[in-house]
């Protein structure tokens, strides 16, 4: 046998709990009770690792920026912790881990670059909980001169950044959220991590911090400070960042090595459970491995009009090292941290991510956080009020299509957290493709972004959507329509609506007043075209069903030109495809009714849909597939 397969055989003994580890009972989220739903992981991943040998590390990127870092701190990270896991060049390892210290230069002020230092951390401490001189894989092949390097790195980072103050959880419930969601726990858990093994060194377990504290008590602090911002995620509805590809990936790594490094069976656990959740929510709402439903920061161009480049979207690879499904693609970014975990979802969550045609046709209703409290919108600083309500997600799915939109009302922009109204995304997601869509949007113009820009009303298959006027809205341009060309069937105009056929769904797209123009992106990457409205304020209406025998293109088509709208003192009423009458505000006034009842934004459950169901703020997770059911349990207990 190879050093590589001893290695690597190694690394699974270590990953399967016996090893360095409290092997623990979870519900859903042991290895005991996933090991048969994830069959192949282990081959998978070695195979795509064992790829990396014998190749040299990638020229490193350099910024005109010299704060900004970040991807020369994924080179280094990334190609260390390749050649210590398939046992190679060590000596080289150690140089990588340098190079990435010395990226920082033992100065404060590189280190405090949000958009850099913290990103690759993760990786950082799986190399030296591994492979550093307490190594649960191979102890000492970190050097113990770089180890003393990146402990001096990690004291001057954390002496300075960590607060006890910070971690406090009894006014702010882990709602106080600083720089945006994704840099608020990957702040929190750098200092987590720096604390458990600064207090165990000798050099400075006995020093303070700057706010008087030694690391003991910094870890202690953060370690409560994970289990209620875990608690609190699932209690109120994930994500305020929600459905965001790769800012999702950067919040739950430090969940990942929460679940791996904490030597707290409780963090632990609730981490795993937190991870089902999170999977369990991305699992219902995809096809093919691609993201449904409506989603907040996703800037304008190829990120919002693509699939994310396909197999090069981080969750779409996991769903690849997961069940096999897709395609294998580069180990890149945070990756390693999630596939060098001994978490494996649940059978429920693999069987959602596997069994699209299986799954039917389902609602899915989300209550998310994003209003301010204090007028605390950001950045730096974020106040999330805590109360249900303000911000719904609503999606369609069915095995053909997803359509998604959120339900709020028309109030100003500076209501919301800019993390929570930053580039909403909504429209149609369909299978076959990845760029397959149809989505509805406002240019941002020379800006990067444009907040609280549209608010809509959806039924099943069937959204109005309209643009917010200035004041309710920010920066938003042009009110358009994407049509993508990924695995467009067939498209044509009649009577001034735009059909969009799909192999099998059918899309029609209606501007109610004053009519549209074709535009071409100018980015000639894009595969698709715009439809702008001229009227930049008159509502849009989606239809979009499935292709069955019975609503082939023709029937399908009569019955979409049947369907025709009026509008009355600032009300568009209309009666949709599904059977759903709508009344539609376009002044702004009052909240959108569906057959006479105004939207719901005060829904009782966080999570709402046939897989996946939590009463607001109750602690307790059920999830669903079949006959197979488990509960899962975030409420803490007292001491917590």
């Amino acid at each position: 046998m190879s050093q590589f397969l001893i290695r690597f055989a190694l690394l699974l003994f270590v990953a399967s709990g016996f090893l360095g580890g409290e092997e623990v009972s979870e519900a859903g989220s042991s290895d005991a009770d996933s090991g048969k739903g994830s069959a192949g992981f282990e081959s998978r991943y070695r195979e795509a690792l064992s790829g990396f040998a014998g190749k040299p590390m990638e020229k490193p990127y350099v910024s005109p920026n010299k704060l900004y870092v970040r991807p020369q701190s994924f080179i280094y990270l990334n190609y260390a912790y390749r050649l210590f896991l398939l046992g190679e060049r060590a000596d080289e390892a150690n140089e990588a881990v340098v190079s990435f210290c010395n990226l920082y230069k033992d100065h404060l002020a590189f280190m405090r670059d949000g958009d850099s230092f913290y990103w690759a951390g993760d990786l950082l401490f799986s190399i030296m909980e591994n492979f550093g001189s307490e190594g649960r894989i191979m102890r000492g092949e970190l050097t113990s001169a770089s180890e003393e390097r990146i402990l001096r790195m990690l004291w001057i980072y954390s002496s300075n950044q960590s607060k006890i103050a910070d971690a406090e959880v009894e006014k702010s419930a882990t709602w106080d959220v600083w720089g945006s969601e994704n840099h608020h726990i990957q702040k929190f858990y750098m200092n987590w991590h720096a604390s458990k093994f600064l207090m165990k060194h000798p050099a400075y377990a006995k020093r303070t911090y700057e706010d008087g504290h030694p690391a003991s008590t910094h870890f202690s602090a953060w370690t409560r400070y994970a289990k209620h911002w875990i608690s609190q995620r699932a209690r109120k509805g994930l994500f305020v960042e929600f459905a965001h590809e790769s800012y999702n990936l950067t919040t739950i790594k430090g969940v990942y090595n929460f679940h791996e490094f904490s030597g707290d069976p409780r963090l632990r656990q609730l981490s795993a459970q937190l991870l089902d959740v999170f999977w369990a929510d991305w699992a219902q709402e995809q096809l093919d491995g691609i993201r449904g439903g409506a989603k907040a920061r996703i800037y304008q161009g190829e990120e919002s009009l693509t699939g994310g480049k396909g197999s090069n979207s981080p969750l779409y690879q996991m769903r690849y090292f997961y069940t096999g499904l897709g395609e294998e693609a580069p180990i890149e970014g945070n990756l390693l941290t999630l596939l060098q975990n001994s978490y494996r979802p649940h059978p429920i969550v693999l069987q959602l991510m596997v069994d699209q045609a299986g799954r039917g046709s389902y609602e899915i209703i989300q209550s998310r956080l994003g209003l301010a409290k204090d007028g605390r919108r950001g950045p730096p600083d974020y106040r999330l009020d805590q109360r249900s309500g303000g911000l719904v997600r609503y999606s369609y799915c069915t095995p053909s299509f997803i359509l998604g939109a959120f339900h709020c009302e028309a109030r100003s922009e500076r209501d919301w957290t800019m993390i929570s109204s930053q580039n909403r995304w909504l429209g149609a997601v369909f299978q076959g493709h990845p760029d397959a869509r149809v989505v509805v949007q406002c240019s941002a113009g020379e800006h990067r972004a444009n907040y609280h820009a549209i608010w809509a009303a959806q039924s099943k298959g069937s959204m109005i959507a309209q643009k917010l006027p200035p004041g309710r809205s920010k920066y938003a341009g042009a009110m358009r329509v994407w049509i993508g060309s990924g695995g467009l069937r067939r498209s044509y105009e009649k009577n001034g609506i735009v059909f969009a056929h799909y192999p099998g769904a059918l899309c029609a797209i209606r501007v109610v007043q004053g009519g549209y123009r074709w535009v071409n992106d100018a980015d000639k990457r894009l595969n698709g075209r715009w439809l702008e409205l001229k009227s930049e304020f008159s509502p849009v209406i989606i239809e979009v069903a499935q292709r069955t025998a019975n609503a082939s293109d023709e029937a399908f088509e009569k019955k979409i030109l049947g369907l025709v709208p009026r509008v009355e003192k600032s009300v568009v009423h209309y009666g949709s495809l599904y059977g759903g009458a709508f009344q539609f505000p376009t002044d702004f006034k009052g909240l959108p009714k569906i057959d006479g009842k105004p939207l719901d934004l005060r829904p009782g459950k966080a999570m709402e849909s046939p897989f996946l169901a939590a009463d607001f703020d109750s602690g307790i997770v059920a999830l669903r597939k079949g006959d197979v059911r488990v509960v899962h349990d975030f409420r803490l207990r007292e001491g917590e």
